[in-house]
This record gives structure tokens, C-alpha cells and sequence, in this order.
């Protein structure tokens, strides 16, 4: 189909080129309000505050749900703001906004914790280190998500264990709680710790097999990490990703990398056309990945 693997250079508030329910997993994240500037004012929603920013979010949400699957997942990034002094309500408003106004059922919030967050000097509050990133979906009884693809080891394997240099079983002390153990691993739960901006730890094995330079090509860049999570908990191989803010191009990145097709918007044509380059490569690289191991 001619929108798979593709950037379209306009405002995602009106997805024209996507069918309905055609997408199975949209992440993105929005210029944050009255915080960044970018290059065009059309459609720069980042120059914008408080209820004006969240009247100019709204159709862009509306559209992502008519383009989500009943089993799609809709993760939304975002970072409230002090604007005058005072904490913006906007994140407290946009899940209103969502299930109320234009029908997502909201399933759980999760916060990117920064491990290296920029310095601040704020006189009477102390710095935020976390982003939210709200969790939304078309219909709480359908949808789907891939929660095996983000477990980590457990720390407590509940009773026996296999001796590391001779595989042979360990008699251990049964946990009374070991039916709440997993074999493929616990629960990483719904905070996810990441460092800096996109090209940084998982990202760095696409960098260097592409020989793109790491460069900053866009005012808020995404940890690559963060993407990657998401995609794999929403997602798996083969489906659509969709970034209506689509920026640098992290999002699609992730996808191309791990065997999704991506599409995205974004309303300048210089972050389309970097974005576009870099999402291809992207791909490119996980095909022939698939050559060398095939």
C-alpha cells in the first residue's frame, strides 16, 4: 500500500492518505507547550498553551483514533510545563479530553524517568526528571499488547534453580509467592529509566551499521530507547507504527528496525525529507540483517 514506509509533509489533523483502522500502533510524542520553536508557525502547536494548545491537539487525536485498530494501542508523550509561574494543567487535561470528549478508553499511564536529566538552578521547586506518556486505546476489551517482548530476568525464581556452570538443579527455599512468577520474566512495570537523546544505546548498532553521523538534526530529539519499548509492547513484526509528529524520524527508525512498517507526518518539509532518509536506511539495514541471518 502507498502510505506504508512513508512521511507525509502536512499537519496529521487530517490523515487523508490512512483508511480508517488501518494502523496498529501509533507513539509519538508533541511539541510540549509554549517551550519549543520550530521552523514553520503552520501548524506549530509548541508555540501554543494551555487551552489553545489542547484545541489544536484534539483533531490530531481524533484522527489517530479513527486511523487506530479496535486492537491498536495509542501511547501519547508528553511533559506538563510552568507557564507564568505556574503548572500547566494540560497534562492533567488531555486524558479528560481523550476519553471524554472523543471516546479512547485510557488504560494506564507510564514516566519516562530521565537517568541524565539537564541541569537546572529553580529557586523555589526542584527539577522534573519524568515525562508521562499516557497509554490509550479504541476499546479497553480488545486490544492488544505484547507484554512477553518487554520482561525482564526475575530476581527470584520462586523455587529450584539451575546452577550457572553446571546446569544441574539447586534445591531451594519454595517463595509462597512463586505463582506469581513468570519463566519468560517479571514485569518491568510502568516506569521506563532512559538516558539521553536519539543514537544513544540500542540505537548506537543501526548508527554504526549505517555510518550515520550522530547529529542533531531537530530541537527535541527522543531517547531511541523509549521508542523501542513502546514499539515492541504495542506492536509486533509486519504491523503498521504511526508518529503523527514524526520529527527526526525515531519512531519509524524503531519500526524499521525490528521488522514493522512505519508511516508519520510532520509539518516541516526539512524534517520530512531527514526523517525519510533515515527511516529507509533504517529499514534497509534490518533487511539485509535478515539476508545475514536468513
Amino acid at each position: 500500500m502507498s502510505y506504508r514506509n512513508s512521511i507525509f509533509h502536512g499537519s496529521a489533523a487530517e490523515m487523508a492518505a490512512l483508511p480508517d483502522e488501518s494502523v496498529d500502533l501509533i507513539f509519538t510524542s508533541p511539541p510540549y507547550e509554549a517551550r519549543k520553536v520550530y521552523h514553520t508557525a503552520d501548524g506549530d502547536i509548541g508555540r501554543l498553551r494551555g487551552d489553545e494548545f489542547i484545541d489544536a491537539l484534539k483533531p490530531i487525536m481524533e484522527e489517530c483514533h479513527r486511523v487506530l485498530k479496535p486492537s491498536g494501542n495509542f501511547f501519547l508523550n508528553f511533559q506538563g510545563q510552568y507557564c507564568d509561574g505556574r503548572f500547566s494543567l494540560t497534562e492533567a487535561k488531555i486524558p479528560i479530553v481523550a476519553v471524554e470528549d472523543i471516546g479512547y478508553d485510557y488504560v494506564q499511564p507510564f514516566y519516562w524517568t530521565k537517568t541524565r536529566p539537564k541541569p537546572d538552578n529553580y529557586s523555589r521547586r526542584l527539577k522534573n526528571v519524568n515525562e508521562i506518556i499516557y497509554h490509550f486505546v479504541k476499546d479497553a476489551r480488545h486490544y492488544a499488547v505484547y507484554k512477553d517482548s518487554v520482561r525482564e530476568p526475575s530476581r527470584y525464581q520462586g523455587h529450584d534453580q539451575n546452577c550457572k556452570l553446571c546446569g544441574s538443579t539447586l534445591p531451594g527455599k519454595m517463595d509462597k509467592r512463586a505463582w506469581k512468577y513468570n519463566p519468560k520474566g517479571r514485569d518491568p512495570g510502568n516506569v521506563i529509566y532512559s538516558k539521553g537523546a536519539t543514537g544513544q544505546g540500542s540505537g548506537d548498532t543501526w548508527n554504526k551499521a549505517t555510518k550515520r553521523p550522530k547529529k542533531d538534526i531537530h530541537p527535541a530529539l527522543m531517547p531511541m530507547e523509549l521508542a523501542d519499548f513502546f514499539v515492541r509492547y504495542g506492536s509486533t513484526e509486519g504491523d503498521l507504527v504511526l508518529d503523527p509528529f514524526m520529527g527526526s524520524g525515531t519512531t519509524g527508525i524503531s519500526a524499521a528496525r525490528m521488522g514493522r512498517d512505519f508511516v508519520g507526518y510532520d509539518v516541516s518539509d526539512k524534517y520530512v525529507g531527514e526523517a525519510t532518509l533515515r527511516c529507509h536506511e533504517a529499514r534497509d539495514w534490518y533487511e539485509e540483517h535478515l539476508r545475514q541471518v536468513g
